[in-house]
């Protein structure tokens, strides 16, 4: 792993830690992780049929950004949902997810049914 004295991500990427704890709370975002390839170095001991793009994914330093990014950038939604799993059980969360998407048009399912949820979470949370 290769740490470094400035941020390797996005404000966003490292405000999960706080937001969302339960599941980002133990996560190092001063590290990069081992799996994660930036240098070019990768191109000569790729197979042949892979160079290619490798040498143009890694030629610019933007896209490297955006891929080193999003390879540590969860759903909020849906890991906020995980982190309930341990509160409330699987099976309950399913069946709340399922309450609140059942009265959501899909044309706006993630935003009106993250909402729902988000209600229904805080009314039993509060009642329980």
């Amino acid at each position: 792993m290769t740490h470094s004295a400035s941020p390797l991500y996005a404000a966003s990427v490292l405000e999960q830690k706080d937001a969302i704890a339960a599941i980002y709370g133990n996560v190092d975002f001063a590290v990069l992780p081992e799996r994660y390839v930036s240098d070019r170095s990768i191109v000569d001991t790729s197979p042949q049929r892979f160079r290619q793009y490798a040498e143009k994914a890694l030629s610019d330093p933007a896209l490297v950004d955006i891929v080193r990014n999003y390879t540590m950038t969860g759903d909020r939604v849906a890991d906020a949902y995980a982190a309930l799993i341990p509160k409330y059980g699987f099976r309950r969360l399913i069946t709340l997810l399922e309450t609140a998407c059942a009265d959501v048009s899909w044309r706006t399912l993630r935003t009106d049914c993250a909402a729902s949820l988000s209600g229904i979470v805080s009314v039993t949370t509060n009642s329980s």
